[in-house]
């Protein structure tokens, strides 16, 4: 009874949060190492995560800005970030990420600047990135990154800036 009332009153304090917190809650499972200062800031309450460390919302309170640059973050970019589709910049640089970069990556639709470089990134560069149309700055470079380049990337017209 007491393991019901606790998981209970735990998923009614993750459920007040907005869906984006939801999500940025979620990718901190696939994290081995976070800095303090996301621990003590990502978390249920407040239920909106406009002031946690890094993120920035607009004024629909959705998120739209996430940088966590030299955060000191290890783990993988787990694909649920593909749910923070009002994301127009998402800056993960110098980190300890590895693995695959998410498919899911082609559901920010709104997304204009990209940059994955300086961590441990591996595999191919998805197809799906190419898929984000208003994307005018990508940057892979510094990675582990393999294989060709998706032939998709000269129909990214508003791309001006690709760093591999």
């Amino acid at each position: 009874m007491r393991w019901f009332l606790l998981f209970s009153s735990l998923f009614d304090v993750v459920s007040t949060v907005i869906p984006d917190g939801v999500t940025l809650l979620s990718l901190k499972k696939h994290w081995t190492f976070e800095p303090s200062f996301i621990s003590s800031t990502w978390t249920p309450s407040p239920s909106t995560p406009c002031s946690w460390a890094g993120v920035r919302c607009n004024n629909a309170l959705q998120v739209n800005y996430l940088n966590l640059t030299d955060f000191g973050i290890v783990g993988q970019l787990g694909p649920e970030i593909g749910n923070c589709t009002w994301l127009e910049s998402l800056d993960l640089n110098s980190n300890n990420l590895i693995g695959q970069i998410p498919y899911t990556l082609k559901n920010l639709r709104n997304l204009k600047f990209l940059s994955l470089s300086h961590n441990q990134f591996s595999g191919e560069i998805p197809y799906s990135l190419t898929q984000i149309t208003p994307l005018y700055l990508v940057d892979l470079s510094h990675n582990k990154l393999s294989g060709s380049i998706p032939s998709s990337v000269g129909n990214m017209s508003e791309l001006m800036m690709l760093y591999l």
